[in-house]
């Protein structure tokens, strides 16, 4: 996930975000992916965050962000 700047950049990026906050888990794919996460929502959405990926929004919705890294078996795929 790229910075909180580069996020800004994305169209609609204010109706992505929104929605992902309304969301009750929101995993990424790394531990930097989560923190990149966690700084848009603190520098562009007046978030609080804690150090455990939980998201306070200023309505006072909840969420928890978070790494959760996926992997294929690529062997069993090519066959």
């Amino acid at each position: 996930m790229p910075p909180a700047a580069l996020l800004r950049t994305l169209p609609h990026h204010e109706k992505l975000f929104a929605t992902l906050a309304a969301c009750d888990v929101v995993g990424v794919q790394s531990w930097r992916d989560r923190d990149a996460l966690l700084g848009y929502f603190r520098e562009e959405l007046a978030a609080l965050t804690d150090a455990d990926g939980s998201v306070s929004m200023p309505d006072g919705r909840r969420f928890l962000a978070c790494a959760l890294p996926i992997g294929i078996d690529t062997a069993r795929v090519a066959r």
